[in-house]
């Protein structure tokens, strides 16, 4: 940061996000709101904009940080009262982008961070392109995003409850190509939490609530 002095971390946005219709706009306007969240489980935004055709992204350097894929697929699952603490830092970070008007569109391991004691939740709104209509990581989006349906915090709630289900497990809920995840979502049959590891009951009752296929019979907000 030339101004500050301090150093950030700098991310160039691929043109292959930005292609996506409507992308460009919905980017530009949603990292400004993103600027005003000061909650701590997101990685503060400090400015955005662009030079030439490239988008870039400054936001505050975390040394030393791992992804919540990496530290799962170095240790496995973790401990029942982490999995927990993990799932609300990253509910509460979810609810203040809601208020500023930013719903998160890739909620999966690879964009939360662990810096230190920290977590932190990265690329609100630079879903990464699967297919033409479904961005994200295919294990960790919602059946509607599969659909094409437009994102909302609805599935955020089934994107929570997958995550709550993989930190728990260390399995995905469902597993394969896109398309064999769509006809996974299209019948309905998730293998339980407590089928894998020792998840207690209520536990497992507010995950199976959260990936429920219909977004109507999931909890009305993060919050609840």
């Amino acid at each position: 940061d030339k101004q500050g002095g301090a150093a950030v971390a700098l991310k160039i946005v691929s043109p292959a996000v930005t292609a996506l219709p409507g992308v460009m706009q919905r980017l530009e306007r949603e990292l400004k709101q993103l600027e005003r969240v000061q909650s701590v489980g997101v990685a503060k935004i400090l400015a955005s904009g662009k030079r030439g055709d490239e988008t870039w992204v400054a936001l505050e350097l975390l040394e030393g940080a791992q992804t919540l894929a990496e530290a799962i697929t170095a240790r496995g699952p973790i401990a029942l009262d982490q999995a927990a603490h993990l799932i609300e830092v990253i509910g509460e970070a979810l609810i203040e982008a809601a208020q500023v008007g930013v719903v998160h569109r890739d909620l999966a391991p690879k964009n939360i961070l662990f810096a230190g004691n920290e977590i932190k939740l990265i690329n609100f709104s630079l879903p990464v392109p699967t297919t033409e209509k479904v961005p994200g990581v295919p294990e960790f989006v919602a059946p509607e995003q599969v659909d094409g349906k437009p994102v909302d915090q609805r599935s955020n709630l089934y994107n929570l409850g997958a995550l709550y289900y993989y930190v728990l497990t260390g399995a995905t809920v469902h597993a394969g190509s896109v398309d064999e995840i769509h006809r996974a979502h299209a019948s309905a049959s998730i293998r339980t939490p407590s089928s894998i590891a020792p998840v207690p009951a209520p536990v497992e009752a507010v995950i199976m609530r959260a990936l429920d296929r219909s977004p109507t019979k999931r909890f009305l907000t993060v919050r609840q």
